[in-house]
């Protein structure tokens, strides 16, 4: 029969299974990110219905019957963000946010922190949309959450404060000042970006878009691939 489970979760990915059937990816509270099948899901919306929709935070009641997957046998809606599906923006950028964190954790790593951090962006991220400072720390906080920490402080070689305008590798990781910095894979920075990161002030658009262009980046460099959410998230905004 198998022994059932309940988790708390957020639907992150849904993909086509067979005829009929739905594979889940979830970033649970309990269990971190983790793969669920839902046979007949696509057949009939009736059993589910909104309760399988992205980025809604349900409460999963599970069959593990010791197969890789585990299998759904009830689902009650906690929060269905619906707010983020109802803008272009809010879409892409939550749709980005979830491409990130799916790529950078294993399965079965419980981040609680990162649990809430996904809950507090899917609930404001919409009302952000011109904060662009916290655009920037959604996305970094994430990154550092997932044990990755770019670095715009301090010189990637020889540890020394840097400013003004300055290069990020993405090998290091770090931004590199003008002795340091030789041929590698990365961006420049401009000063006047350099200058809104470090004194904690206000961002500006332009200065936003810069710096998610380094941060994206980055992260395909450490990953070894691109992420396509990327394209549509820029798309939108």
């Amino acid at each position: 029969m198998g022994k059932q489970v309940t988790y708390e979760g957020v639907i992150l990915r849904k993909v086509p299974y067979r005829d009929h059937d739905l594979i889940l990816g979830v970033f649970t509270k309990e269990d971190g990110k983790i793969s669920v099948f839902v046979p007949g899901a696509r057949k009939s919306t009736k059993r589910f219905g909104p309760y399988l929709d992205l980025f809604a935070k349900v409460q999963l009641v599970l069959k593990d019957a010791g197969h890789k997957m585990l299998q759904l046998q009830e689902t009650s809606l906690i929060d269905p963000y619906v707010v983020v599906r109802e803008s272009l923006f809010s879409l892409g950028f939550a749709t980005y946010y979830a491409e990130c964190l799916w790529s950078m954790l294993a399965e079965h790593d419980p981040h609680v922190d990162i649990f809430e951090h996904l809950c507090s962006m899917l609930k404001n991220v919409s009302q952000d949309k011109e904060n662009f400072r916290k655009l920037y720390e959604y996305e970094y906080q994430l990154i550092e959450m997932c044990g990755y920490n770019p670095d715009f402080t301090f010189c990637g070689e020889c540890k020394a404060s840097v400013q003004g305008q300055v290069f990020f590798s993405y090998g290091k990781g770090s931004v590199m000042c003008k002795t340091c910095h030789r041929y590698d894979q990365g961006l420049m920075i401009s000063e006047q970006t350099m200058q809104m990161l470090q004194n904690q002030g206000p961002l500006s658009k332009k200065s936003y878009e810069e710096i998610r262009e380094v941060l994206t980046n980055f992260v395909s460099y450490t990953l070894g691939k691109q992420l396509k959410s990327h394209a549509f998230r820029k798309g939108v905004s």
